[in-house]
C-alpha cells in the first residue's frame, strides 16, 4: 500500500504484482482410437493459475467422460476417458486471462 499526504489531503493506492505466466510444458499432439482414453497435459509457470480447456473452440466441463485436473507445480490435465470422433480437432488450454497453448 502506498500513501501520499499533504497538509490538507491524502491519497493511497495498492500495487499488485502478478507473475508473468508462461507455459513451461506446452501441449503435444495425440492420436487415439475411438473409445480409448487420451490425456493432455501442460505446465504453467504460475502454480496458482487456473486453466480453461477447449475442444474445437468449445469450453470443456467435467462430466462422466471428461476429467479436468489441476495438480502441483502448475500442471493441468485434460483426460478424455472415452474419446469420440467429435473430439477430433484442436484442443487448447488457456491460462484464465493470459496465455494459450
Amino acid at each position: 500500500k502506498f500513501e501520499c499526504k499533504t497538509n490538507s489531503d491524502e491519497t493511497e493506492m495498492k500495487l499488485r504484482v502478478v507473475p508473468v505466466n508462461e507455459f513451461l510444458k506446452p501441449l503435444e499432439d495425440q492420436t487415439c482410437q475411438e473409445k480409448e482414453q487420451v490425456m493432455f497435459e501442460c505446465q504453467m509457470g504460475d502454480d496458482e493459475a487456473d486453466a480453461e480447456w477447449r475442444i474445437a473452440g468449445n469450453v470443456v466441463t467435467e462430466d462422466d467422460r471428461i476429467q479436468i485436473k489441476k495438480l502441483e507445480k502448475g500442471i493441468h490435465k485434460l483426460i478424455i476417458l472415452r474419446a469420440r470422433i467429435s473430439d477430433t480437432g484442436d484442443i487448447s488450454c488457456t491460462c484464465v486471462g493470459q496465455n494459450e497453448t
